[in-house]
């Protein structure tokens, strides 16, 4: 039998095609994960709602849904895609998430908001009348100022805008008014949670990182330091939470303001 050497000029063709073919192969298992999800943005109580994830690829798909409840269902429909069935006779806003692995363990992540109901009413931002004066400046509260900090090192570095940042100002003015005191939710990592994706909603995962580390940080280590994930909502509880997220807002807005 002939033994095969790497310098037989015969052979040596067919392993460089053998080794471009396996690269090749290679290449094509190391696919992104990709998570998309898709439905309706509104349904009446007791309505079936189906919220899809078609276009989604990866090795290993998980799906969850804010807040909690027993009305929901992970299935693979006829087609092959997979979803989610869903049916509440509450009102209210939920939330559903799907996390996508691949089999190098790279994860992508996608949600859906679906309310049941009427929506809360969000009350308009008041127009300032032409006529009436400009306000003197006012000098920055300590939460603003460090607020403002971190903003301008993520501006120099070019990791945030400001138009993202009057974004984030916005989701904490949303969670301090309604979120914290819509009654679907019932722990405190319910709220959390919220803040979080619709804050990722409206920025990618690099964004002004510095600020919305130093705004974490305020939350765990000074406003909420004495809540868990698992503190139950009480009306106390809403109620503190409603005040620390104002305070955060309120700094917000300063820096916007001043910024501009």
């Amino acid at each position: 039998m002939r033994k095969i050497h790497f310098c037989d000029k015969t052979y040596f063709p067919k392993l460089i095609v053998l080794f471009l073919i396996l690269q090749s192969t290679a290449v094509a298992f190391a696919q992104e994960p990709i998570a998309k999800l898709s439905g309706p943005e509104s349904k009446s109580p007791g309505s079936l709602v189906i919220v899809s994830a078609k276009g989604s690829v990866g090795e290993n798909f998980s799906f969850q849904c804010l807040p909690k409840n027993d009305n929901w269902q992970a299935v693979k429909f006829f087609d092959g895609d997979f979803g989610i069935i869903f049916s509440s006779d509450k009102q209210g806003t939920f939330y559903f998430f799907l996390a996508v692995s691949s089999k190098d363990g790279k994860i992508s992540t996608a949600s859906h908001q679906v309310v049941i109901g009427k929506p809360t009413p969000v009350p308009p931002d008041v127009p300032v009348p032409p006529d009436v004066p400009v306000p003197p400046i006012v000098p920055l509260t300590d939460l603003a100022k460090r607020l403002d900090n971190a903003l301008k090192t993520d501006l120099a570095a070019g990791v945030g805008t400001k138009e993202q940042l009057s974004k984030l100002a916005k989701v904490f003015k949303g969670v301090a008014t309604t979120t914290v005191h819509d009654k679907a939710l019932t722990k405190a990592k319910e709220v959390w949670a919220v803040a979080r994706q619709a804050s990722g909603s409206y920025m990618p995962d690099g964004a002004l990182p510095q600020l919305r580390q130093l705004l974490n940080k305020v939350q765990m280590e000074e406003l909420f330091k004495n809540y868990t994930v698992e503190t139950t909502l009480t009306d106390t509880v809403r109620t503190e939470m409603s005040a620390g997220f104002e305070k955060l807002y309120k700094a917000l807005d300063e820096i916007v303001a001043a910024n501009k």
